[in-house]
């Protein structure tokens, strides 16, 4: 009877849910673009995007699936995971995706985000590991990519009589990425990954081995006890992430009940990120209610050295850097110059309702840090070792869920975080989170909700709350209040803020969603001295207001366009507006390979503080959210085409034209002009 039941409503629904898309790499951009929307940075997603893409291509098994296979998906709550679970333990195997909407909590936006990346079909017997297997049924692909700014850029035009180890890039203006992935089902991953960045030379002069960054690993999953083993790049990421998270990681964002982090233990990498990785190897084992990891990694670090003046002690560094520059002698000259070295793990246990966690980690520099005397840097980490231990939990009583986690570091300095999301009704979910780190806590690892830069010297309290007031209606909102007691980068003195988001989104039909967003930010910060020496510090006021519309007219085009204004104001300086608008069209040909997609863009902002960033669409791994300010006009437009079986070819240009400029950006990459140009090219074999 229940199949029955099941047939009929799937027929009554279906007009709203008319086709799945088979190109899944729209809805990852989606996904991602969500998370991007409310982050004001240019961030690699690569990371998260290899993940969801490895998730299409291996879908997972509602019929079989855990929750902790759930919980890898960033788009679903503990609750809906919990329903699903316990709907398929009254009723049975769950017969189409569809079947979901019988479910409660599963609104049309969370079975539209799920469709790429789970599947129905009960799972057969899994094929038995051979190499003869591993060899005919492995999924091999290649991907080629390059890209440059096409307009001449300082650094590449200076005279050889006015050269210094600064001022001038020693290559060319390319960018060069190569990368070959290999997979066997769900078993077998391994990966090399090779850059060269803009103005670094290629198999000549300093960079005679070819590309400046090279990376690999080796990942072999479910072999009896052992869940995961990888050699080579890996990421580490345990409890909330306050004690180790080497990783991307997200805080606020529109996804307001997102707070509870589930992180995913030790997993390849793959990215070109140079520095949120460790190397060497790690293993995972477990079997039914526990899992112990443990890992080691030994690998070389950019840093600046110094001298002793004194030459009481050895050379050191006064940090350890955030970006990697080698286009430079200067650059060149910070490269593997300090060696890390770090190991640790985690031990966790499931009881029926309650999970919980232990996880340490220990780090060694053969280069001593010494901070500088800045003040706001008092606190920094110094000397040549560190370590942080602490313990997590997750406790699930019916419509409530409790998580957090305790750390302390070398010197016992603590951080905390805890927090509960609630179940109300079906129809309303509450999320609140406190978290309280110590100005002096040093995790080097770490990467928790945050509202700074570093999971220190920070005390604050979140809340969030989704609602459904109808089905096709998703009103999301969050507050935080959040309060530093030491100085800060550009915060001369203790300060407090306070950050607001309420978007309301309109989903009638899979083809068609309207959003409107709001957010305001009110933080202290450093303004122009009014006395010399004497710097004030006045309340910072950021508020943004968007507005989009996408509709997908019929297979072939889908369009989107949004509209953006930023106000911005101190005390002291005039108030700064911008705005941004943009028309996207996304079109697909019937009966052919090919896909397009382009945006047209006006903006106008004050100044760098009214920019707004905008998440725009690129080739296959690659990622572009630039941040629109000054005033003028952006364009670009990407092609896919699959030229014959298995070859893919990506062509991307993109052209910024300034109307309120004749010159771009500063020092090495300066252009003479208005004009801003980019084209990329990537090629993907697969076999």
């Amino acid at each position: 009877m229940k199949q029955y039941i099941i047939i009929f409503f799937v027929l009554i629904i279906n007009y709203v849910n008319a086709q799945i898309d088979e190109d899944n790499n729209s809805s990852i951009e989606t996904i991602i673009e969500n998370i991007a929307s409310t982050v004001d940075a240019d961030i690699d997603y690569t990371t998260l995007y290899d993940q969801l893409l490895n998730y299409s291509q291996n879908p997972i098994d509602l019929n079989s699936c855990t929750t902790e296979d759930l919980e890898k998906l960033y788009f679903i709550n503990n609750f809906q995971i919990k329903q699903l679970l316990d709907y398929r333990e009254k009723y049975g195997n769950i017969y189409s995706i569809y079947e979901l909407q019988l479910i409660k909590g599963f609104t049309n936006d969370i079975i539209l985000n799920l469709i790429p990346f789970v599947t129905t079909n009960i799972s057969e017997a899994k094929k038995t590991f051979s190499v003869k297997n591993a060899i005919k049924y492995g999924k091999n692909s290649i991907f080629l990519r390059t890209q440059r700014v096409i307009e001449d850029q300082a650094g590449y035009f200076v005279p050889d009589s006015l050269k210094t180890e600064s001022n001038n890039y020693l290559g060319s203006p390319y960018i060069i990425y190569a990368k070959y992935n290999y997979k066997y089902s769900k078993k077998i991953n391994f990966g090399i990954t090779a850059k060269k960045e803009a103005g670094e030379e290629f198999f000549k002069g300093t960079q005679k081995n070819g590309f400046d960054y090279y990376s690999s690993f080796l990942q072999i999953n479910d072999i009896g006890i052992v869940k995961k083993i990888v050699i080579g790049d890996f990421l580490a990421q345990f409890g909330q992430g306050l004690t180790l998270n080497r990783g991307l990681s997200f805080g606020k964002s529109s996804n307001v009940l997102n707070t509870m982090k589930t992180l995913q233990g030790i997993r390849k990498y793959s990215s070109t990120n140079e520095l949120e990785f460790f190397r060497g190897g790690a293993i995972t084992i477990g079997k039914k209610n526990w899992n112990f990891s443990t890992f080691y990694s030994n690998r070389q670090i950019d840093g600046t050295l110094q001298t002793d003046t004194f030459e009481t002690t050895e050379d050191y560094a006064n940090s350890l850097l955030t970006v990697n520059y080698h286009s430079t002698l200067s650059g060149l000259a910070k490269k593997n110059t300090i060696n890390e070295q770090a190991f640790g793990g985690n031990a966790s246990y499931s009881f029926q309702k309650l999970k919980i966690g232990v996880t340490g980690v220990y780090m060694n520099y053969s280069t001593p840090i010494i901070p500088t005397t800045t003040p706001y840097k008092i606190f920094n980490f110094a000397g040549t070792n560190s370590y942080n231990i602490g313990a997590d939990y997750q406790l699930n009583l019916s419509k409530f869920y409790f998580f957090g986690e305790y750390s302390l570091d070398k010197n016992l300095n603590s951080a905390f975080i805890s927090g509960v999301n609630v179940k109300i009704v079906d129809q309303l979910y509450y999320s609140v989170l406190y978290r309280n780190y110590s100005k002096k806590y040093v995790g080097l690892y770490s990467n928790a909700f945050v509202e700074g830069s570093t999971t220190s010297n920070e005390t604050g309290l979140y809340n969030g709350v989704v609602f459904y007031p109808i089905n096709s209606v998703k009103i999301s909102a969050y507050w935080d209040s959040y309060q530093f007691n030491w100085m800060k980068y550009r915060i001369t003195g203790p300060s407090n803020g306070f950050d607001y988001f309420l978007q309301a989104e309109y989903n009638p039909l899979r083809n068609f969603t309207i959003l409107a967003y709001l957010r305001q930010e009110i933080k202290s910060q450093d303004i122009s001295e009014q006395i010399e020496g004497v710097k004030e510090i006045a309340n910072i006021n950021k508020l943004r207001y968007r507005f989009s519309i996408s509709y997908k007219l019929n297979d072939k085009i889908t369009l989107k366009n949004r509209f953006e204004k930023v106000i911005y104001n101190n005390s002291t300086d005039p108030t700064s507006k911008g705005y941004l608008i943009y028309q996207d069209i996304s079109f697909k040909p019937n009966e052919t390979k090919t896909t397009i997609s382009a945006r047209l863009a006006f903006f106008d902002t004050y100044d760098y503080d009214s920019r707004i960033y905008a998440y725009e669409s690129d080739v296959l791994y690659a990622f572009s959210v630039p941040a629109y300010y000054g005033k003028g006009m952006r364009y670009y437009f990407v092609i896919k085409q699959n030229i014959i079986q298995n070859l893919d070819v990506w062509v991307r240009f993109a052209q910024t034209i300034y109307t309120d400029r004749n010159i771009i950006s500063s020092g090495l990459t300066e252009i003479e002009g208005n004009k801003k140009s980019e084209i990329k090219v990537q090629l993907r074999y697969k076999f």
